[in-house]
């Protein structure tokens, strides 16, 4: 009888149960109280999801400007700190050129156009604190002779330059500037056509010339005779 009545008591709880999930989800189905409640819950549901995908996107939003402006203030730093460089270069260069002509020593156009092209400011600043070390001015104006034409190409009569495979002069850069536009980029054997144009330079010293008259705007030629003057603005 006892297991009859386990047996028989276990059938009637699993129709009981099947009694009640059939009425829960009727009820579900049906009763207006619920599907109200589901439809909240379901707005609900959407509304945070909504919420969440908006929050990432201002985030998102946030740290893209964020990295804009770092990279703009990082930019508009770079832009003063060459503004400087570029002022304190034009400086110096205007200090080496009135120290020159102060020593006596007469520098021509193609001299200052020498010290526009190849001066780097390390080199300026050498020749102006050498020249602070000096007793004489004849030791000045020695020293000035001896460090512009290693430091910056000028030629004297009674001082070679050091570096002269390493200076461009006015010549030169002009034999390049025609040689560049009567090969432009593209044609075949362009650097060894431009190489046998220029003569005193090689392929590398050639190249990067090319590359900095291309980013230097500033060096401009008028003209297309063979006396071409250089107007360096700065």
């Amino acid at each position: 009888m006892l297991k009859e009545n386990k047996k028989m008591k276990s059938s009637r709880i699993k129709e009981e149960k099947a009694r009640l999930n059939y009425l829960v989800s009727q009820a579900y189905k049906w009763d207006p109280r619920i599907i109200k409640e589901e439809e909240k819950l379901r707005q609900m549901r959407e509304k945070e999801k909504l919420e969440f995908i908006a929050q990432k996107q201002l985030e998102k939003q946030l740290e893209e400007e964020r990295l804009k402006e770092y990279k703009r203030q990082q930019e508009e730093n770079l832009k003063k700190q060459q503004e400087m460089l570029a002022r304190e270069k034009e400086e110096m260069i205007k200090n080496v050129i009135n120290l020159g002509e102060s020593l006596g020593i007469n520098l021509s156009k193609d001299d200052i156009f020498t010290i526009n092209l190849n001066a780097k400011l390390d080199n300026l600043k050498s020749i102006i604190n050498e020249n602070e070390k000096s007793n004489t001015k004849e030791e000045k104006k020695k020293n000035f002779k001896v460090m512009t034409s290693t430091l910056l190409g000028i030629k004297y009569t009674d001082n070679t330059s050091l570096e002269e495979s390493m200076i461009w002069k006015k010549d030169e850069v002009i034999a390049l500037q025609k040689a560049s536009k009567k090969f432009p980029a593209g044609t075949k054997n362009r650097w060894e056509r431009i190489v046998e144009i220029v003569g005193s330079k090689s392929q590398n010293q050639i190249i990067q010339m090319a590359h900095y008259l291309t980013t230097n705007p500033s060096i401009r030629i008028d003209g297309d005779i063979v006396n071409k003057i250089f107007l360096i603005c700065f």
